[in-house]
């Protein structure tokens, strides 16, 4: 086996354990956490597994990128921040929906959003988080050219993708499970509810009474 293919092999068995780990760690936090605590664990995921100085997570709303997490450096200069279409490179990242690796002299002081990394001698790596048929934001790194990996990161991208929908499926379910007892329980007629199988679901406080 040629020197290369060892080293190769010998980079990509810690990174799939990494990653076996992240997927572990995400999946689990998304069953369980609110969303901004999540993203939160997605931003020190990042800083953990690819020993970045900064990182950073931005979401998509109302048509605008707004960072949302962010961990390390300058993690206070970037939480916060807002930047729309064609005020950042990093929003160029998201409207081309493909990974991009910056150096810093490709780096204008004045970008709202990586402004403090012109300087920077490490490079920046941008990649789309999206979610089936759409982007949901971006996730930033400040790391080493030699960790700039845009597979893993990308890898990463969409673990973090996922555990945003399910943390966010979950908590429009709570709301709505939330918003629907509190109709129920204004209502003096008795209510059940079923699910598709058959089983009781919900019920208000006049069935309670009613079934004893």
């Amino acid at each position: 086996m040629a020197a290369g293919s060892e080293v190769a092999i010998a980079r990509g068995v810690p990174e799939q354990l990494h990653m076996l780990a992240v997927r572990e760690i995400l999946r689990a936090t998304a069953a369980a956490l609110p969303l901004q605590e999540i993203l939160n664990v997605i931003a020190n995921i990042m800083i953990i597994v690819t020993d970045a100085s900064t990182s950073w997570l931005m979401l998509a709303e109302d048509g605008r990128l707004r960072t949302v997490a962010a961990r390390g450096d300058h993690a206070e200069r970037l939480q916060g921040t807002v930047c729309e279409d064609g005020a950042s490179r990093a929003c160029e990242a998201v409207a081309a929906g493909e990974p991009r690796v910056l150096r810093s002299e490709e780096i204008d002081p004045k970008d709202p959003i990586l402004g403090p990394f012109a300087r920077d001698a490490r490079a920046m790596v941008l990649v789309p988080v999206k979610a089936p048929g759409r982007v949901l934001g971006l996730l930033g790194a400040s790391v080493r050219p030699e960790d700039a990996d845009i597979s893993f990161f990308a890898t990463l991208a969409e673990q973090a993708g996922s555990a945003i929908e399910t943390a966010r499926l979950r908590e429009e379910t709570r709301t709505w499970r939330e918003r629907l007892d509190a109709v129920f329980s204004r209502m003096v007629e008795a209510v059940l509810v079923f699910d598709r199988n058959g089983r009781l679901a919900l019920m208000n406080e006049a069935a309670e009474e009613l079934l004893g």
